[in-house]
């Protein structure tokens, strides 16, 4: 009897986990809410972080997303579910790994004439030299770190734009 109550706990917090991160991915604080009550109350259980690692993995929060796979990973007595954390792991790292393939202004840069992308990279390039403020006039730092900011922000608006197609 003690085994189909635990399983049918089991059951009952795989279900509430699932309805936490599909309320987490349409309303993140609500979801957050909910993942936490499921955290205080089963603070040790692997389907809540496998879970809630997912649900972090689906908005890009990678680091926190590997976090709860690695608990997950932790918490699962059985080796199907440890490789299902550990298949989390392995998807979260690879970008925790590359971050600048999931930076916007990168994938953008990528796309860039080759004109307009050289002139990006030479401005990047300048402003890392220590030696440029020896060049450069108190007022022209400033104006060419803003060209260099209006730019990423232009940048960034043809990329949400190319979202929206």
């Amino acid at each position: 009897m003690a085994n189909w109550i635990d399983w049918k706990k089991k059951k009952e917090i795989t279900q509430k986990a699932e309805q936490a991160k599909s309320l987490f991915l349409q309303n993140r604080t609500a979801g957050e809410q909910e993942f936490s009550s499921l955290l205080n109350s089963n603070p040790n259980d692997g389907m809540v972080h496998l879970k809630l690692g997912e649900a972090y993995e689906a908005v890009q929060e990678y680091a926190l997303a590997s976090k709860h796979f690695h608990l997950a990973e932790s918490f699962f007595p059985m080796q199907e579910y440890q490789g299902k954390a550990r298949n989390g792991i392995e998807r979260v790292d690879h970008h925790l790994q590359s971050p600048t393939l999931d930076d916007p202004f990168e994938k953008i840069k990528s796309t860039l004439p080759p004109g307009l992308l050289k002139a990006v990279q030479d401005a990047e390039k300048f402003l890392e030299q220590e030696e440029y403020e020896k060049f450069l006039s108190k007022l022209a730092k400033p104006v060419l770190e803003r060209s260099l900011c209006i730019l990423r922000e232009i940048l960034a608006f043809i990329l949400m734009g190319a979202h929206r197609v």
